[in-house]
């Protein structure tokens, strides 16, 4: 179960701009004792940082980052140590001159990292940063 915490500002002619910051993950159906949070990067200075993953356990510290373009399909999920534990590449045809769309692409998990908390991280990038947010807010 995915929870989300937003942020409305308005802008020039006063029209209210929806924007998302923050999503807490659940395991299965309940509410209570989220496994993680995922947080939108808005720091202007390190545009590479797409998202922070960390433990809401009161520690703000991130325990994974999320760099590159998702909107590209090609990013990386590193741990506190800098371990690359997962990854988004688009998908490449074995055909020349045959192209997937940007919704086709591989997701790349290390063994020791969870599937589920890697395609969880997509979802939400997905409602981040995806094709489907620009259709939403009609851009």
């Amino acid at each position: 179960m995915l929870k989300n915490q937003s942020l409305y500002m308005l802008d020039l002619p006063f029209n209210t701009v929806y924007q998302k910051l923050s999503w807490l993950v659940f395991g299965g159906e309940t509410s209570t004792n989220p496994r993680f949070s995922v947080r939108k990067s808005i720091n202007l200075l390190n545009t590479k940082c797409l998202a922070h993953i960390s433990i809401p356990d009161g520690n703000p510290k991130a325990v994974h980052v999320i760099e590159g373009s998702y909107v590209q399909r090609c990013c990386a999920m590193y741990d506190e140590n800098r371990r690359q534990v997962a990854e988004i590449k688009p998908k490449e045809a074995a055909v020349k001159g045959v192209a997937f769309g940007m919704d086709v692409f591989r997701l790349i998990v290390e063994p020791e990292f969870d599937m589920a908390t890697a395609m969880a991280i997509v979802i939400i990038l997905d409602q981040m940063f995806g094709s489907s947010t620009i259709s939403r807010r009609g851009l």
